[in-house]
């Protein structure tokens, strides 16, 4: 039983890992933008009626044309190997 506990502290672990570091890279990315960009992703951020996470978040940066899928994924994988 402790084993099994161990093993989902882990993965609980890894995954608030994944969420902090996707937080991070969305935010440090949309820093990076003109102020006007970032207004406008703001704006529909605080309209959204999804749950307000960094996956959503990215996705909200997509559609407003700022990034691309591939451009999130080597954000995101780079955002790993620099831990």
């Amino acid at each position: 039983m402790a084993e099994i506990d161990s093993r989902e502290e882990k993965m609980i672990a890894h995954m608030r890992l994944f969420r902090a570091k996707s937080w991070r890279s969305v935010r440090s990315y949309i820093f990076g933008l003109s102020k006007e960009k970032r207004l406008q992703i703001y704006e529909q951020w605080n309209k959204g009626v999804y749950p307000m996470d960094p996956c959503y978040l990215w996705a909200v940066v997509q559609k407003l044309g700022f990034v691309t899928p591939e451009q999130i994924r080597e954000i995101i994988e780079l955002s790993y190997r620099e831990s």
